[in-house]
Parts: C-alpha cells; structure tokens; sequence
C-alpha cells in the first residue's frame, strides 16, 4: 500500500495518493533500483577487468622472465655438456688409439676387437648419461644456429600454468 500524501493545499488534511501519483512513485521505486543494480554490476565488471587485466600482464611479464632465466640456463647447460662430451669423446679416442697400437699381432684381432667394443659401449653410455644432442651451443639461438627451447610461447603457457596452479592450491 502505497504511503499517505499531505494535502498540496497545505491544510492538515490527509489524503490518499491518486493513481497516477502512485504509478509515478512506482516507476521512480523501480528506475531507482535499476540505478542500483546498473552500479552494482558495473562495480563488479570493473574489479574483474581490472584484476584480469594486472593478471594478464603479470603473465606477459612471467613469460619475458622465464625466457631470459631459462634461455641464459639453458645456453650455460648446453656449454657444459658440449665440454663433458668433448672431453669423452677425446678421451675415448686416445683410448682408442692406445688399444690399436698395442695389438699389432692379427692373432689376437679378437680380443682387441673386444676391448674397442667395449669401450665404445662405454663412451655411447656416458654420452646417453650426459643428454648431449650434439648441438653447437655457441650458435645457439643464433639465425644459422639451433633455436632456443625456451622460447616466448613456451615461457607464457608455463606462466599461465604457475597461475593456475597456485589458483588451485589458494581455492
């Protein structure tokens, strides 16, 4: 029921509203609540374009980041098992070399055939061990040289993965 009007006369009688004043206040109720919620939701829409906005640069930013601390680890990596490997594979050779020079007799071809394999064995496994692939880690990411694993799309998907996994862990 709508609430009782003062007489525009100015007198103290009391009179009730007519339906066109009541339609009126009804309109002006609901226009009000309209506003209302029209600000509420555009509150919201703004907090979360907001926060998705600060996420979504601290993701580009999170991928720049890992590409430089993954590629500078990924280059110093790379020069350390080229080393490693260029050292067995010397060291493999003059093994190699010394095992040729001291069978010189072709009766004993089958032993020495042996201790090769065997040291070839050897080498294949320490170089299985040491992961090497063989790459020329001073041309790495280089035009003429081999491309960087870390590279930016790598960085930003693995960005996009710490932040939805420490969402998982905060929910």
């Amino acid at each position: 029921m709508a609430p009782e009007m003062r007489s525009p006369r100015g007198n103290d009688q009391w009179k009730k509203p007519s339906m066109a004043e009541e339609d009126a206040l009804q309109r002006e109720e609901l226009r009000r609540r309209r506003v209302e919620v029209c600000k509420t939701v555009a509150k919201d829409v703004a907090k979360k374009a907001v926060l998705y906005g600060v996420m979504a640069i601290y993701t580009v930013l999170g991928g720049y980041a890992f590409v430089a601390l993954e590629q500078t680890n990924e280059r110093e990596l790379c020069s350390a098992n080229e080393n490693l490997y260029e050292k067995m594979e010397l060291d493999a050779a003059q093994s190699l070399w010394k095992m040729s020079r001291s069978y010189p007799d072709p009766d004993e071809q089958e032993s020495q055939r042996v201790l090769i394999q065997g040291q070839m064995e050897a080498f294949r496994n320490n170089v299985m061990t040491l992961n090497y692939d063989g790459r020329n880690c001073s041309m790495l990411g280089t035009s003429n040289g081999t491309a960087y694993s870390w590279n930016f799309p790598a960085a930003l998907l693995f960005s996009v993965t710490v932040f939805t996994t420490v969402g998982l862990l905060l929910a």
